[in-house]
């Protein structure tokens, strides 16, 4: 099986106090309540308190008449900077998420 490599990159500003978006994006379960393409997402297994560990099954709506779904293991957070997370099943490679100063 041929094996293809792609980036997937968005970019929000958001005029909103650090806290508040730091708590919705470490928030996964509730992913689906504000961000469109995510249709469900299940905890698979707990992490630390920080999230560190957790493991997540993701359920992706796309553009296209298709779903992804793929397992996500957190490996680093650090709180206000980023999150990232290792991906595997139907995507597999690393996500993440990060704050750049503006």
């Amino acid at each position: 099986m041929a094996v293809t490599h792609f980036e997937l990159t968005n970019e929000w500003h958001l005029a909103a106090p650090i806290d508040r978006v730091w708590e919705l994006i470490a928030a996964t379960e509730d992913w689906p309540r504000w961000w469109r393409a995510v249709a469900r997402v299940e905890q698979l297994q707990a992490g630390a308190a920080d999230g560190l560990g957790a493991v997540y099954r993701m359920h992706w709506k796309t553009a296209l008449p298709y779903t992804l779904r793929f397992d996500v293991e957190t490996v680093r957070v650090e709180k206000h900077r980023a999150i990232e997370g290792c991906a595997f099943g139907e995507l597999d490679g690393t996500v993440s998420t990060s704050k750049r100063s503006v």
